[in-house]
């Protein structure tokens, strides 16, 4: 079949094809608008892709901290945006960073289940740069059996290779000792940069890294704040008395 330029040879071309079975009907379609279609649908996936880009350029990042077992000042959380970004480099427009903070007494443990149930939801749904806690919290989210099950990372595949050797030589590392190896997964703010800004106040504090998270340069920065103070720092159980870190 061939539509010819003129008005009725289109109009009889087009009564022939309504009489066709359905298959004859799209081989017909695709023999003469195939590469009509393909350049459409191809302009068309361009045009989405870029506006998606777009889209999601003007929308800030929000780096989540979460803090389960320690309190942070509320001054200092509601200017952390400012001063992370300032002290990072990093673009206020394209950035916001998000700090929550809650402690709870051992008789609160349905609030603190709830809680700790909440940030298992958050880590798998990829909504989580870093949790504070003490270690025996975030033993929980750890297996000492499968590599695969652990929730927080080795820092090795998150920090730079001189920032673990700085971290190690300040004895800030916290090592999870697993049946395949043992590797370091917390880093101990005590008397930190960080805690100074950010007033963190309760028991010892760690900071784990989620094997999920989404946001891995602006964590790295954020972490490079973990500096600072009397170095190296004194052994977890000789911290466990302070209020303040």
């Amino acid at each position: 079949m061939k539509i010819y330029g003129d008005e009725k040879g289109a109009k009889a071309e087009w009564e022939k094809l309504k009489g066709q079975p359905l298959k004859k009907k799209l081989s017909y379609i695709a023999t003469y608008y195939g590469v009509a279609i393909l350049i459409v649908l191809g302009v068309l996936a361009i045009a989405v892709s870029m506006t998606i880009s777009i889209i999601k350029n003007k929308v800030p990042k929000v780096i989540q901290i979460e803090f389960i077992t320690a309190v942070v000042d509320d001054t200092a959380a509601d200017t952390a945006k400012d001063y992370l970004c300032g002290k990072l480099g990093l673009e206020p427009k394209k950035y916001n960073i998000e700090i929550g903070s809650s402690i709870f007494d051992a008789e609160e443990y349905e609030m603190l289940s709830y809680q700790l149930q909440k940030i298992g939801a958050r880590i798998t749904s990829k909504d989580l740069d870093i949790m504070g806690a003490d270690e025996a919290t975030f033993k929980i989210y750890m297996s000492k059996d499968e590599k695969d099950g652990n929730a927080f990372a080795d820092l090795r595949d998150v920090l730079p290779a001189d920032e673990i050797e700085r971290l190690d030589r300040e004895n800030r590392l916290i090592w999870y000792e697993a049946s395949y190896g043992s590797f370091p997964y917390l880093i101990n703010v005590y008397d930190s940069e960080l805690v100074h800004f950010l007033g963190i106040r309760g028991p010892v504090c760690l900071l784990g890294v989620p094997v999920t998270c989404p946001h891995p340069e602006a964590t790295v920065e954020i972490l490079k704040l973990v500096r600072g103070g009397t170095t190296p720092i004194p052994p977890l159980e000789e911290q466990a008395g302070t209020e303040r870190q």
